[in-house]
């Protein structure tokens, strides 16, 4: 059975832009509506689901989940605080056992009496591959003060399930400053991350630390790249690599980020945004515009099939012969439908019903989905499309 939480002005567009919170730069927007609605709906026999009840259901304000490799899931749960004068925001890290309990982990380290005012909003989730640490994304919000402008960042953090730092003492002393799509490799002691080399263009460095071991060092210098994805198991990096000057053609590459070595695989034509490589490794797919994904195997990378779909947020299947994707901007939510590689015919899943976003769980056996308007999710079995 399928828990679905309804709420007020966010069936049809998400509020997932958060802006971390200081009365003296900025005030709180009005408080999340409070969900209205919950209904039990039975499973569709045709969308190949099955008709179990959801192994967690959230509802609190959830800001971020990630499913672990061994199926825990960590959420962040958005947390307002008032430190005289400021209102801040320090969001909180939940773990979920096999079991179901709920242990809080400590996050940021409390401030001292006379630091630096510090808010902070998660964004994101990254477990390493054995399942035991996290990279955690959130935008950041300083000032010295009141009479001082505000310092607006992005950080990563590290943390480890047994609720202690990973080898960093705390955030706000030794986080990741600028990091994007931080991720820990295949032997959960390296990190890689992104950071801005260019804007407004959006070109990217790639980055690496091994925490505790010395300083971030830069990779592939005097490469930039428009978009990265890794392949963590494989110490691997897919990227589309973009002259700084934009004089050149896009081109995918295929990145050793210990060996730091490069390899061209071809010319890009055309992309838009979300760049990925499928569980094998074998396989890399894009947008290359609003109405298409452009998928190539790796050993024949000359060859491009494409999957004529609307647009949306979308994750390989487990087989590799299927996207699921989730209709619309990131900000909306939508609906969510298969959408097979061969041919382009596509299936709806979960009776057409409207969710936040979605995550496939690394066994592929099941799907996290945020409620609409990210106001909680559920850890459901993944209902696969019946072709």
């Amino acid at each position: 059975m399928l828990l679905i939480i309804a709420t007020v002005d966010s069936l049809l567009k998400d509020s997932t832009k958060r802006r971390v919170c200081l009365p003296v730069l900025t005030r709180i927007l009005p408080t999340v509506a409070l969900a209205i609605a919950a209904t039990i709906l039975l499973w569709p026999r045709d969308s190949g689901a099955q008709a179990d009840k959801p192994s967690l259901a959230v509802t609190d304000d959830t800001v971020a989940f990630a499913i672990a490799p061994d199926n825990r899931v960590a959420y962040a749960l958005r947390r307002l605080v008032h430190i005289k004068p400021y209102d801040l925001e320090h969001d909180d890290i939940f773990l979920t056992s096999s079991q179901g309990k709920k242990t809080r982990l400590a996050g940021v380290q409390k401030p001292a009496k006379d630091a630096v005012p510090f808010s902070y909003a998660i964004r994101s989730i990254a477990w390493s591959p054995d399942g035991h640490r996290m990279a955690v994304e959130a935008d950041t919000l300083e000032v010295a003060d009141a009479h001082s402008p505000a310092r607006e960042s992005e950080k990563a953090f590290l943390l480890n399930d047994t609720d202690h730092d990973a080898d960093i003492e705390a955030m706000r002393t030794a986080a990741l400053d600028g990091a994007w799509q931080a991720a820990w490799l295949a032997d959960n002691a390296t990190i890689v991350y992104l950071t801005e080399s260019e804007k407004p263009k959006r070109r990217w460095q790639i980055n690496m630390v091994r925490p505790g071991g010395g300083r971030a060092q830069p990779l592939f210098d005097g490469h930039t790249f428009a978009a990265v994805t890794w392949d963590a198991p494989r110490n691997v990096a897919l990227a589309i690599e973009a002259d700084a000057n934009s004089a050149g053609p896009l081109k995918l590459v295929r990145l050793d980020l210990l060996q730091q070595t490069r390899r061209e695989i071809g010319v890009v034509t055309g992309y838009t945004t979300q760049l990925t490589v499928s569980l094998t490794g074998e396989r890399v797919a894009w947008f290359r515009d609003r109405e298409n994904i452009e998928m190539r195997n790796l050993d024949s990378a000359a060859q491009a099939t494409v999957v004529h779909i609307p647009y949306g947020h979308y994750e390989w299947g487990p087989d590799e012969t299927d996207f699921l994707v989730k209709r619309g901007e990131a900000k909306e939510s939508g609906d969510i439908f298969w959408a097979r590689i061969a041919d382009s015919q596509t299936q709806t899943i979960l009776h057409g019903l409207v969710f936040g976003d979605f995550q496939i769980s690394a066994d592929g056996k099941y799907l996290g989905i945020f409620n609409p308007g990210r106001h909680g999710f559920q850890i459901i079995p993944l209902p696969r499309a019946q072709w």
